[in-house]
């Protein structure tokens, strides 16, 4: 399956069919909608005209050869679900630490910046303000960018990441963990490598 892809970003430009979104950072990102592009707005069905320059969008669609985005869901207005508020969507507030422990922070999931390296583990001040010490094993794949293959030796103190894992012996242990990338955010045959919590489907294991 075609590695799939997920943006949040200001619409630069609406032209036929085709948008252009710059993300919170990160190069412009091209947007290509289709017949089957469900397209939502505060909530509600909407269409393309409902839209303008300036407006902040979430993109969800088939990352392409050339790194646009043929999109299978476009979304902008009032999206308070507790993923959309992870993400810092449009209208959302951040979720609370209680919120964030329902959805697995911690145990299914890290995010966060990393504030300490040492040998294989790391240390995430995560979005709930607390910190969690993380270890890196042999099964863990990395993601730089806009979803490079990399290495241990690419994290940085300052970076920020986002991984999905599982508790081993009682320390977290991410199964991909995604360092950086702006405002594209990847997955592979369904399953997200650096996305959101909250808005994902779940990756094959």
């Amino acid at each position: 399956m075609r590695d799939m892809a997920r943006v949040m970003g200001t619409i630069v430009s609406i032209n036929g069919d085709q948008i252009v979104v710059k993300p919170e950072s990160g190069e412009n990102v091209q947007v290509k909608l289709t017949a089957e592009t469900r397209i939502r707005k505060d909530r509600a069905d909407a269409k393309l005209s409902d839209f303008k320059v300036g407006d902040r969008i979430f993109v969800a669609g088939k990352l392409n050869d050339d790194k646009s985005l043929s999109a299978g869901m476009v979304g902008g207005g009032e999206m308070r679900g507790p993923g959309m508020r992870m993400m810092g969507g449009p209208g959302g507030q951040p979720p609370s630490p209680e919120e964030m422990q329902k959805m697995g922070l911690g145990t299914k999931f890290i995010a966060g910046e990393v504030k300490g390296i040492e040998e294989t583990k790391l240390t995430i001040l995560r979005p709930d303000n607390q910190t969690q010490t993380i270890e890196v094993d042999e099964g863990t794949s990395f993601r730089v960018g806009r979803g490079e293959s990399g290495t241990l030796a690419d994290v940085k103190v300052g970076d920020r990441v986002f991984g999905q894992g599982e508790l081993k012996n009682g320390v977290f242990v991410p199964q991909t963990l995604r360092v950086g990338g702006g405002g594209m955010m990847m997955m592979r045959h369904g399953g997200p490598e650096g996305v959101s919590p909250g808005t994902q489907s779940q990756q094959p294991k």
